[in-house]
C-alpha cells in the first residue's frame, strides 16, 4: 500500500510529400495564376504527442489510475493531396492547428468486501481545431476558381474559422459477486459542447467574396454572410442494471438500461458582416431529445449439468 507507478512516453512526427503539376502561384496577391515552377506544392503535417500515466496503490484496497495525454498537431496544408476538381494551388488551403488537444482520465477501485466492489470513472477531452491562412496569404487575396484550369488559387473560401469540442464523462458501478449471483448497477453521464459561443470575424473568406473565372476570364461572384458558425452543447445519461443468476442448471441474465440523450444550442448573436446586419438567434432546446428504455432478458439451462449441452434464448 501507498505505493506509486509511473509511465510516460513521448513522440515527435513530421511528413511532406510533394503533389506532381501543382505549384506555389507567382503573381500571389493578384487574381491571376502564372505556376512558379521553382516552388511545387507539397503537403506538411507534424504532431507531437507526450503523455503520462500514474497508478497509486493509497490502500491494501484502494487504487486510483490517472493518465494524461496532450497532442498537439498541425496538418498545415489542409486536404492539398485530397482536390481534383478543382485542384487546390497551395495558396487555397488552410493551416488546421489543433491546438490544444488532450484527454485526460482518472479511474478509481476499491472492493468493500470480498464481495462487493465499487468503480468510478472520469474523462474529459478537448479538441480545437484553428484554421489559419498559410505564409504568403494576407487578408486582402481573393480566393479565385478558374473552370478552364480545373484550379483555385488565391485564398481559402471554404472558411477560417476555429472550432471546439469538449467532452466530459463520469461513470460509477457497484458490484456485488458471490458466483452463483452477480449484480452491478451503475450511472453514466456524458456532456459535450461542440463549436464557439460566438464569432465576431465577417471575413470567414478574404473581403466575403471569392471569384469564379474561366481561362482567366471572369464569369461570377459570390459573397459570403459571415460572420457565423456553428455552436450546442447537451448531454446523454444513462441508468443500467444487471444481473446474471445461477439457480442450478439455469442461469438468467437480466438487465435494464435508461438513457436520455437531449442537446441545446443557445442563444447567439452575431455581428454585422460586410452584407448582412446583425443577427439574434433564438435558444433551440430538445435538439434533438431522446429516451429509451432497454430491457434485456436471456436464460441459458445446462441440459445434462456436464457444462457440454445447453439451451439459450
Amino acid at each position: 500500500q501507498n505505493k506509486l507507478w509511473f509511465f510516460s512516453a513521448a513522440r515527435y512526427e513530421d511528413r511532406s510529400l510533394y503533389q506532381a503539376g501543382n505549384y506555389y502561384n507567382k503573381r500571389q496577391g493578384t487574381v491571376f495564376y502564372e505556376p512558379d515552377l521553382s516552388r511545387p506544392a507539397y503537403n506538411h503535417d507534424f504532431s507531437r504527442d507526450a503523455s503520462l500515466r500514474l497508478t497509486w496503490q493509497a490502500t491494501a484496497k484502494q487504487k486510483l489510475v490517472g493518465s494524461f495525454t496532450e497532442h498537439p498537431a498541425c496538418q498545415c496544408t489542409f486536404q492539398l493531396l485530397e482536390q481534383i476538381s478543382p485542384i487546390f494551388a497551395p495558396e487555397a488551403v488552410a493551416e488546421h492547428h489543433y491546438v490544444p488537444q488532450y484527454l485526460a482520465t482518472a479511474h478509481y477501485t476499491n472492493p468493500l468486501t470480498g464481495r462487493l466492489l465499487i468503480e468510478a470513472d472520469y474523462s474529459k477531452s478537448r479538441y480545437n481545431r484553428e484554421q489559419r491562412r498559410i505564409d504568403g496569404v494576407g487578408r486582402d487575396a481573393i480566393s479565385v476558381t478558374d473552370t478552364g484550369l480545373n484550379l483555385r488559387y488565391g485564398s481559402r473560401s471554404t472558411l477560417y474559422q476555429r472550432l471546439n469540442d469538449l467532452r466530459q464523462h463520469e461513470r460509477v458501478a457497484l458490484s456485488y459477486i458471490t458466483g452463483t449471483h452477480n449484480f452491478k448497477a451503475g450511472v453514466d453521464l456524458n456532456q459535450f459542447s461542440q463549436g464557439e459561443k460566438s464569432y465576431d470575424d465577417p471575413f470567414l473568406v478574404n473581403h466575403a467574396i471569392s471569384y469564379t473565372f474561366r481561362n482567366q476570364l471572369p464569369v461570377s461572384v459570390s459573397i459570403y454572410t459571415g460572420p457565423y458558425g456553428p455552436y450546442q452543447e447537451g448531454f446523454e445519461n444513462n441508468l443500467y442494471a444487471q444481473d446474471q443468476w445461477t439457480i442450478k442448471r439455469l442461469t438468467l441474465n437480466l438487465g435494464v438500461r435508461y438513457s436520455l440523450y437531449d442537446m441545446t444550442i443557445p442563444a447567439m448573436h452575431l455581428g454585422p458582416g460586410v452584407y448582412v446586419p446583425a443577427r439574434d438567434f433564438p435558444e433551440v432546446k430538445h435538439s434533438p431529445r431522446w429516451e429509451s428504455l432497454s430491457p434485456r432478458i436471456g436464460f441459458a439451462y445446462d441440459l445434462f449439468g456436464d457444462g457440454k449441452t445447453a439451451i439459450k434464448w
